[in-house]
């Protein structure tokens, strides 16, 4: 505190305004009492959170190979590993690189507009903004992704800002950050491809004004920093990590799931036309009988697919999808790998790939001989090819993701439950540098259901710890599967909850649960299942009481980031013209809030649900700044002395 009131008296003697500071602290110590009790949450998701913690432990490229080696991108791993070196908790880590790239934004923007109100503002608009709030307690990439692209706007305007200053330090650092920055966020997460949408924009605009951008020392402030640096540094990154993962596992390319063979398998499998697939279903039971009479080695899935690897992914997939007994496309790409890895074909990388390849290049003797009719219009492996079938529901997806920018629909922005399993517990604790654990549920037993069914618990008709039944049936129980679910911070009533792979539900009330109790169960599934154990206890955080009535609030904000956008830009606009700088960055960010917002709702028309906050936190910055914009245009607060004109 000593030091902080040692920099505001600096400031005064300098005879700059102490007030932005102030406000700035201000907001800070908010932030921190909001996020003081919290911690990354411990949940049993082998194929997405907890992957990245168990590849940080073991280090990227340690530990034997399997399905599951390199099947995401590497960046965040590296991220947790580099805070577990130097002893920082996850939480807080991920908290200080929020709050550093928020000031280092309301920075730039305060150099742009020439005005401390609209960057402070800004500042305060992402730093409290309640999705950070819960999204940060999970162990996602794309909570890196939204700092890196807040640092990134942040680095770009400074760029613009310090255009014409000879021998800047301040240019110097934001070419740097910009470079990185970008190179980061396009290597953190597969659908970094977006990012390439303002840089493209950002092309023809310096095509546009060659005169001002290619001639002269343009060139070299410019085209090199904006341009230049960032697809070198992007290009240098995805060629060092894809060369690590040849040297270590003997495939040339940035993750598992984009390896040739891979690929090609699963763009063959889903191009098999038998007419039209149910929504959000890319590879139906049909296409996979198909598949197995026309390639002999993908023949050798059969039995593991409609065994217990299979059935465990379509109950998995059962509560998301509307057609029984088929695996959503979301789901798809996992339950192919666990299926080929029982079959032992992921003994290695390169062997793996061998026999995809080869599903690719028998599937594809098929299509050419008319065996198999094949879609034409496939483009993508991550897309549904059946491309009619969903077109027509982007424009409604737009909407509903695009709206998530404002506000959150009712349960969207609920805390997750922990579900991690013991052993996982401890990796999440030693990697991450937890608190002491919350009290937690635990109820373990058996229960009598079909092989590859779901146990979980249930709370405001929400499913959360939703975990499959063992695959070995209990000794002592005929027809019983062992299970243990576990779950934090649910207060009673709450109720248990088994599902089959054909979407069948039951539920049993938290009244009648007890060790050594059998419960029986209402609804289509009737189970019964035994508990062996039950422990229970609630806990709470300081924040938890205040973030529905925070969202209230941000959604009345957003509205009226909205109108700032439009009105804003339509101003300025009719001021200056398109050639304006507040215009052009303003249209550059829409422009990359647009490209994910897209992106996300053509998977959740053809592939599976877009309507997650996570996929569009990366934009709020963006958002942010445009309002910003909106505002200083609209008050007249256009870029002016040591701004950009």
């Amino acid at each position: 505190m000593s030091d902080a009131v040692n920099v505001l008296r600096d400031l005064e003697r300098r005879g700059r305004p102490m007030w932005p500071a102030i406000v700035v602290l201000f907001i800070v110590c908010i932030r921190l009492a909001l996020v003081g009790d919290r911690d990354i949450a411990a949940i049993n998701s082998p194929h997405d959170e907890y992957w990245y913690i168990e590849r940080a432990l073991k280090g990227m490229f340690g530990g034997a190979y399997d399905q599951m080696a390199f099947m995401h991108l590497p960046v965040y791993s590296w991220w947790l590993t580099f805070l577990n070196v130097f002893g920082v908790p996850a939480r807080l880590g991920i908290e200080l690189a929020w709050t550093a790239s928020g000031l280092y934004l309301a920075y730039a923007l305060r150099n742009f507009t020439g005005r401390p109100w609209v960057s402070i503002a800004l500042f305060g608009f992402l730093v409290l903004h309640p999705y950070t709030l819960v999204i940060f307690d999970r162990a996602l990439s794309e909570t890196l992704l939204t700092v890196t692209i807040a640092s990134g706007i942040a680095a770009a305007i400074e760029i613009w800002s310090t255009r014409s200053v000879h021998r800047c330090r301040r240019r110097a650092f934001a070419t740097m950050v910009f470079a990185a920055s970008f190179a980061l966020a396009y290597h953190l997460r597969k659908e970094g491809v977006v990012l390439f949408a303002p840089l493209a924009m950002l092309v023809v605009i310096s095509y546009l004004r060659r005169d001002v951008w290619w001639a002269g020392d343009g060139l070299r402030r410019l085209v090199v920093p904006l341009i230049g640096g960032p697809l070198l540094a992007t290009f240098a990154v995805g060629f060092a990590v894809a060369s690590a993962n040849a040297f270590k596992w003997g495939i040339f390319a940035r993750y598992d799931l984009a390896a040739t063979g891979y690929t090609r398998a699963v763009g063959a499998l889903s191009s098999i036309d038998l007419g039209r697939t149910p929504r959000q279903i890319t590879v139906t039971k049909a296409m996979l009988e198909a598949a197995y009479r026309e390639s002999p080695t993908f023949s050798q899935l059969k039995p593991y697919m409609q065994g217990y690897p299979g059935l465990n992914w379509v109950a998995i997939a059962a509560p998301y999808t509307q057609a029984p007994g088929e695996i959503g496309n979301g789901w798809f790409y996992w339950a192919l790998r666990d299926v080929a890895a029982a079959a032992g074909w992921h003994r290695s990388a390169s062997d793996a790939d061998r026999h995809y390849a080869a599903v690719a290049d028998e599937l594809e003797l098929a299509f050419a001989s008319g065996r198999l009719k094949r879609r034409s219009s496939a483009f993508s492996s991550f897309v549904d090819p059946d491309v009619g079938k969903w077109v027509g529901e982007v424009p409604g997806a737009v909407y509903r993701v695009g709206s998530l920018l404002v506000a959150s629909p009712p349960g969207a922005l609920a805390a997750p439950a922990e579900t991690a399993t013991p052993e996982q517990f401890d990796n999440y604790q030693r990697l991450a540098s937890r608190h002491q654990p919350q009290s937690r549920i635990t109820v373990g037993g058996w229960a009598i259901v079909p092989p590859g069914s779901l146990v979980g618990l249930k709370k405001d008709n929400v499913v959360v710890a939703l975990v499959p039944v063992g695959a070995t049936p209990r000794a002592d129980v005929p027809g019983g599967y062992p299970f243990e679910i576990k779950a934090s911070g649910l207060a009673p009533p709450y109720s248990i909850v088994l599902r089959d792979g054909t979407g069948n539900e039951g539920t049993a009330t938290d009244d009648l649960l007890g060790v050594g109790k059998i419960v029986p169960f209402n609804g289509a599934l009737k189970g019964p299942i035994g508990v062996d154990k039950l422990e229970a206890g609630t806990s709470s955080r300081r924040a938890d009481l205040w973030i529905p009535a925070m969202l209230d609030l941000y959604e009345w904000i957003g509205y009226c980031a909205l109108v700032l956008v439009a009105a804003g830009l339509g101003y300025a606009v009719l001021l200056e013209g398109l050639s304006s700088s507040l215009v052009a960055v303003s249209a550059l960010l829409l422009v990359l809030i647009a490209a994910r917002v897209v992106l996300f709702a053509i998977l959740d028309a053809s592939s599976w649900s877009g309507m997650q906050i996570r996929y569009v936190l990366p934009v709020v910055p963006a958002l942010g700044v445009v309002a910003a914009l909106g505002a200083a245009a609209l008050l007249n607060l256009l870029p002016r002395k040591g701004s950009a004109t």
